[in-house]
């Protein structure tokens, strides 16, 4: 059974194998305002380092719920990556180590 993001990505890329480049621009513009493919993060800022085997980077900044460690910087020359940590919603702290629940504001909403 497919996620409903599952599903939406499906859907745009079954649409995209139709595509020409001026139906694709549409396409894009369509889905920037309806606004399906979200993501929301937020920078922890502690450094981490890539690791070149698995499971790879999403368990260097705390725990993979928590969020993950993201390409920073990158020297082709020297061979070397850094990292950064970037946390998922509702979680702070330089490698995303602490969890806040999302408080709701229903005081200006009219019913």
């Amino acid at each position: 059974m497919l996620t409903l993001h599952q599903f939406w990505l499906h859907i745009l890329l079954k649409i995209m194998s139709y595509a020409t480049l001026s139906n694709l621009c549409c396409l894009l513009v369509l889905v920037a305002i309806l606004n399906i493919d979200r993501s929301e993060a937020t920078l922890g800022g502690a450094t981490c380092k890539i690791p070149t085997g698995s499971p790879g980077a999403s368990t260097l900044c705390t725990s993979t719920k928590s969020g993950f460690c993201a390409v920073d910087t990158l020297d082709i020359d020297k061979k070397t990556v850094t990292g950064i940590c970037i946390c998922y919603p509702g979680f702070t702290g330089d490698n995303c180590q602490t969890y806040q629940r999302a408080e709701v504001n229903f005081s200006n909403q009219n019913v």
